[in-house]
């Protein structure tokens, strides 16, 4: 079968935290079918800023729910090396982005793979609310610049679904 890096955000559903968070559960519903359907799985999940201790480690390597799980700081996750380092050994088939942020960096290093866009509610109308709220037009022009890229160079898209 096929080997299928996911990006997404942590925590997944299955950490024993406080409480769930949609993006680490939207994550997963993209990462468990693929496992049942044998495909060798990889998650790289960007962690939600605040949710870890501070003291967490920046990157974490592990085994969990029958694939490998990357948790790290959301500058590791764009920026910091470590998804080239991924993308180089594991070498996926195909590249699966789910929800927006995770989807835009997915864009970035895919290249020539296939790629899987979850575009998770409606981007715009929340960069539109963050200006509102914010007082800062900027808000639109950051997350349109991010839902351009992922509209162009991502193969297939999703949207919302059922939990």
């Amino acid at each position: 079968m096929s080997r299928i890096l996911v990006l997404g955000h942590a925590p997944l559903p299955w950490e024993d935290l406080t409480k769930s968070y949609g993006p680490g559960t939207r994550t997963w519903q993209f990462a468990q079918p693929l496992l049942q359907a044998g495909h060798e799985v990889t998650i790289l999940a960007s962690r939600i800023p605040f949710v870890y201790p501070e003291d967490a480690e920046e990157t974490v390597r592990a085994r969990e729910q029958g694939c490998v799980v990357w948790r790290t700081s959301q500058r590791v996750f764009e920026i910091g090396g470590l998804t080239d380092e991924i993308m180089c050994e594991l070498d996926p088939d195909c590249v699966v982005g789910a929800t927006a942020y995770p989807s835009y960096v997915a864009a970035i290093y895919a290249g020539e793979r296939p790629l899987w866009a979850d575009i998770f509610g409606s981007f715009m109308a929340e960069a539109q609310a963050k200006a509102a709220v914010y007082r800062d037009d900027s808000f639109i022009d950051h997350f349109q610049h991010i839902n351009n890229h992922v509209l162009m160079m991502a193969d297939r898209f999703s949207t919302v679904s059922q939990r």
